[in-house]
């Protein structure tokens, strides 16, 4: 599904102070003059519109001409409108020329088509008989058809109806229902996590080792697209600057109504960055020293945790920070992966990972879950517990676990482990109690429903 995103820029021709169409001081000469004009960036497949709207200082009449318009332009008017498709030029320069007597002005500048990727042929359409796995509360995990057989790594929805997942080769499909709908996606670079705060204001984000930067796209509530990079989050910059410390590869997202941050972790895995998007482009944020994050959740932009390798565990209120896993002994050890976490509250959070358990000279890993109340954190390895990605919960009392090999469910008292490579997820997310998604390989989707 390729839906056409329709920008406006607005380019003002400027006259002299004081003066107004067709007025000029005495013994003044006509005046005309363009501002600079702004680069277009626009998806293959969209639509971009360049409004041109004029003001002199003279009487005569002023004459608008374009040159190097690419074959997907079209002026007309006052209006140039830029309509690329699959084969259209990638780069193309526009010169605009505006004349009146003996007055002219040029400025010129770039139109970037950015490739869209079409969504794979249907895969997944078609499955073998699979019984449900049924679960506490009188429900059950069903398997259902995704329509992809990409491995997916992120799920977030804004209701039960509006259901987004995304996986490798820039994989993004969309639940509205009733189905699962591969889209065409603005990327062929994996993508890690999604996050949202609404319908209409959703990232996500993930990358490629060697790109220039990571990979984040948006969605506006119309078309995916990809956001939008402040100028000078480069791959380099000055050693304290803000440039240095962002990840190739994101990992993890969090977004509110009026701004996100992502994470991840540096190419070699000895440090991570972190990026903010202001609300209307994308900045490095992190300095050299950057933690590295495999999960991020919390409250709005006030109380977020950060979870990653070395049993990192960070709550962030406001602009200050603390490294939570601390105190001897630690409550987490650093020997500890974590990937996922989620709070029910500001004091009640929980984190999953996996855990090297070393006997008779051999390591073997075991899934890990730690938990903070309002005395402190706790934490637990068990050799029976899959290797956990992520973790979501409908209330307190009914927390969900998924990973490597199957799942686990928190009813307020203890963990219930259910083992099987049909359970296998990456991320997890819910609407309710009885609607709640959970992704991972293959294109593996299973949902959590009551039972007939």
């Amino acid at each position: 599904m390729r839906s056409a995103w329709v920008g406006l820029l607005a380019l003002l021709f400027t006259a002299c102070q004081g003066a107004t169409p067709g007025e000029q001081s005495p013994g003044a000469e006509a005046a005309l003059g363009l501002t600079p004009f702004n680069d277009v960036i626009i998806n293959e497949g969209g639509e971009f519109q360049v409004k041109v709207l004029v003001l002199h200082t003279g009487d005569e009449a002023v004459k608008l001409t374009v040159e190097g318009l690419p074959d997907f332009g079209t002026f007309s008017g006052d209006t140039l409108i830029f309509r690329p498709g699959p084969d259209s030029a990638r780069e193309s320069t526009v010169l605009v020329r505006a004349t009146a007597g003996t007055a002219s002005d040029s400025q010129q500048f770039t139109v970037k088509v950015l490739p869209f990727h079409p969504a794979p042929p249907p895969c997944n359409t078609e499955m073998e008989a699979e019984a449900p796995q049924p679960v506490a509360g009188g429900r059950h995990w069903k398997r259902v058809k995704s329509n992809t057989c990409q491995e997916l790594y992120g799920v977030w929805g804004s209701s039960g109806t509006d259901v987004w997942a995304v996986g490798a080769g820039g994989t993004i499909l969309h639940w509205d229902g009733e189905e699962w709908t591969p889209f065409s996606s603005p990327t062929d670079r994996d993508l890690r996590a999604i996050s949202g705060s609404g319908p209409d204001n959703i990232f996500a984000v993930g990358g490629r080792e060697g790109d220039p930067l990571p990979t984040i796209v948006q969605w506006d509530g119309t078309v995916w697209k990809p956001a939008r990079w402040s100028e000078s989050a480069r791959e380099d910059g000055p050693d304290w600057g803000h440039t240095r410390g962002t990840p190739r590869v994101l990992r993890a997202v969090h977004v509110w109504p009026q701004g996100a941050y992502a994470n991840g972790i540096m190419q070699g895995g000895l440090r991570g960055g972190r990026v903010e998007w202001n609300g209307s482009e994308w900045r490095a944020y992190g300095f050299y020293m950057g933690n590295m994050v495999n999960g991020i959740g919390g409250f709005g932009d006030y109380v977020v945790w950060e979870v990653g390798p070395g049993g990192q565990i960070v709550r962030r209120e406001g602009t200050a920070s603390w490294n939570e896993n601390t105190g001897s002994p630690r409550p987490v050890n650093t020997t500890t992966e974590l990937f996922g976490v989620w709070a029910a509250t500001p004091e009640d959070v929980w984190t999953v990972g996996e855990q090297p358990f070393f006997s008779d000279g051999h390591a073997t890993l075991w899934g890990a879950i730690a938990h903070r109340d309002a005395v402190g954190w706790s934490s637990e390895q068990r050799a029976d517990w899959p290797l956990f990605r992520a973790v979501w919960g409908a209330s307190a009392t009914d927390v969900w676990a998924v990973g490597l090999g199957g799942l686990a469910h928190w009813d307020g008292g203890a963990w219930t482990p259910l083992l099987s490579e049909k359970l296998t997820a990456n991320a997890i997310w819910g609407a309710s109690a009885t609607d709640a998604w959970m992704v991972g390989p293959g294109g593996r989707v299973l949902h959590l429903e009551l039972a007939p």
